[in-house]
């Protein structure tokens, strides 16, 4: 049986009161990143906490899931929304961790992590509040009211295979991992709701077309219908039959454009991330997966582990960057890329490097080399730069803070023969080998470099608040995965200024709302021993 009970706030429980949603207020923590920049960063006036205070955080209540909860919360109206692996999605109450109702998904695909990572997006549409999110390969809108006539109000399965041959296979089951680990983002475009969101086949090939969509959602029947979809191993796009403009080369039409290309690919152009948007100047950018594909790939196509940019409103290819040639090492962009001062968009990477280029022609701002790679086998790493990172300030200029993971010596995969030891690992920057690292986001100099302990998931910066016209400097959280912990580090110095422990290891990024941060646990990575505590987990400040 289930176990979904607070065990730190029971009392609180047994007396919540648990009515109706509020409207999205301007503090809400509203979708991946907080923004369709991916900041991850929380204003002074939105949160009570700051770096003379959060030494006084103190467990707030503790939910406990069967299965891993590594999708971050969203935190909307006092009301956290998140899902787990096993395709459960959860609405919470903020204040006191009891459950308001919970939703399982009807999806089936294999995947190759859980059933739900993405992080759900809440908005506004069409008289109701919406909660967006993917689990399998399938996109759910649900209706958020406590008690909806309806909970889902629309889906739609992303699944790229043949609709006809596969009819009764599609978003069912598959022995494909065919998944969105993309968490989206809602958007008003020309007066329309759009939703905006990756998805992969998990590096398998003739399996279909994979890439971002732009998706319409119309409230007027709760339909979700294709605008385009961006193949980045072809750099065409895809759309409705009549969706293409006389100055559109590159685009195809297709009586489907989810399933274009069905039954081909070498699964090179999977979006783990999640898509970085500039509604004022109608851009989307985003990484691409690794690939596992043997060879060169075929003219005017493009290979994985590359950085795009793409026009919002047609889906129309701008530019991309490719770091290096086709490998077998796995230096993916899983982090999602941030917007960064003057029309700049970054990206961190597996490879231990954070790129910053420009939007117009993806040219070089420049380039960081904060932390290692974690080659370990050939097409597997854990190190480098995984998850996303927060976008702050450090003694009040533009920074960026970004955790690593597990980094090693090695130069090539463990296991490609020779000795793959890489002497510079040790003596060119023994720096790289800490695990939280402040990058100033003008020039890409090292600021600072803290010891947080290696991190799959994001970090989250708050703003620093002022006294006497005084900065306190910010604080920056770090779900440190390796010792079960939540950390705050002061953004200005890189010192710790308190520890949460966790009975599980965060990949979630954390959320901060008001006096409180919200995140959640349950990572298992081979042959780490991390197979801890899955659940939700609050904090707090003590009165």
């Amino acid at each position: 049986m289930r176990r979904l009970l607070p065990f730190l706030a029971l009392g609180a429980l047994l007396t919540a009161p648990l009515g109706a949603r509020s409207s999205i207020g301007s503090c809400d923590w509203t979708m991946y990143g907080r923004d369709t920049g991916h900041s991850f960063a929380q204003s002074a006036e939105c949160s009570e906490i700051n770096a003379l205070n959060a030494g006084a955080l103190r467990p707030k209540w503790t939910i406990p899931t069967d299965t891993p909860v590594t999708a971050s919360p969203s935190v909307v109206g006092g009301v956290v929304y998140v899902g787990e692996w096993d395709g459960t999605f959860y609405a919470l109450d903020a204040e006191t961790g009891a459950e308001i109702w919970r939703f399982a998904i009807d999806d089936g695909n294999s995947t190759g992590f859980g059933r739900i990572v993405s992080s759900a997006a809440i908005a506004e549409v069409g008289g109701k509040q919406i909660a967006v999110f993917g689990g399998g390969s399938t996109l759910y809108v649900l209706d958020t009211d406590p008690d909806p006539a309806q909970r889902k109000l629309a889906s739609i399965c992303l699944d790229p295979r043949d609709p006809v041959a596969d009819a009764a296979e599609r978003c069912v089951t598959s022995q494909a991992d065919i998944e969105i680990e993309s968490s989206p983002s809602i958007i008003t475009v020309d007066g329309e709701t759009w939703i905006v969101v990756g998805h992969s086949v998990h590096n398998r090939g003739d399996v279909g077309r994979t890439g971002v969509v732009a998706l319409r959602l119309d409230p007027a029947d709760w339909t979700l219908s294709p605008v385009w979809k961006f193949d980045p191993e072809t750099l065409r796009t895809y759309k409705p039959v009549g969706g293409c403009g006389a100055a559109e080369p590159a685009c195809v039409e297709s009586a489907d454009p989810l399933t274009h290309g069905h039954g081909s690919g070498g699964g090179c152009g999977g979006v783990w991330s999640s898509p970085a948007i500039d509604l004022d100047e109608g851009l989307v950018f985003f990484g691409t997966s690794n690939c596992t594909q043997d060879g060169d790939p075929p003219a005017g196509e493009v290979y994985g582990e590359s950085i795009f940019s793409v026009d919002l409103r047609s889906g129309a290819y701008n530019w991309h960057y490719s770091p290096r040639g086709h490998n077998h090492v796995d230096d993916d962009f899983g982090a999602s890329a941030n917007l960064l001062p003057g029309n700049v968009v970054g990206n961190g990477g597996k490879d231990g490097r954070y790129y910053a280029r420009n939007y117009a022609d993806g040219s070089e701002a420049w380039t960081a080399h904060p932390a290692r790679s974690g080659r370990l086998n050939t097409d597997f790493s854990l190190g480098g730069i995984i998850g996303t990172p927060a976008v702050g300030s450090v003694l009040g200029s533009p920074a960026i803070f970004a955790a690593s993971a597990v980094g090693t010596p090695f130069e090539q995969p463990f296991d490609s023969g020779g000795n793959p030891f890489d002497p510079a690992a040790l003596a060119e920057d023994p720096g790289r080998w800490l695990s939280l690292h402040a990058i100033d986001a003008a020039t890409g100099e090292i600021l600072w470099r803290s010891v947080s302990r290696q991190a799959f998931g994001a970090p989250t910066f708050v703003e620093g608040h002022r006294v006497a016209d005084v900065s306190l400097g910010g604080v920056v959280f770090v779900p440190s995965t390796f010792s079960l912990s939540v950390m705050a580090i002061h953004a200005d110095t890189g010192a710790l200024l308190w520890e949460g422990q966790l009975q599980g290891a965060p990949s979630s990024a954390p959320a901060v709302v008001g006096d409180s941060i919200y995140l959640g646990t349950g990572t298992t990575v081979p042959p780490f021993p991390l197979d801890q505590l899955s659940g939700i987990w609050s904090f707090t400040l003590a009165a």
